[in-house]
């Protein structure tokens, strides 16, 4: 499981820097919609248009430059 302070796409393993798709809460993470198509099909079996939802904890979203500015600190 990822953490704030090593957020890295669970297909490609690149580390999402500022943006980046999560999955049931931080459960996984996708880097682009390509990983993003293979995280939902290879670890759920489902597409991204039944992981998402408005008020779900799937989501596509920008970090804050804090955020990463504090995980790059505590390396």
């Amino acid at each position: 499981m990822n953490t704030e302070k090593s957020r890295r796409c669970d297909h490609c393993n690149n580390t999402l820097q500022t943006e980046g798709y999560v999955f049931r809460g931080g459960e996984a993470y996708a880097c682009s919609d390509k990983c993003r198509d293979h995280v939902c099909a290879d670890k759920y079996g489902t597409t991204w248009d039944e992981e998402y939802d408005d008020e779900g904890d799937s989501y596509y979203t920008e970090w804050e430059d804090s955020d990463l500015c504090h995980s790059l600190l505590e390396k």
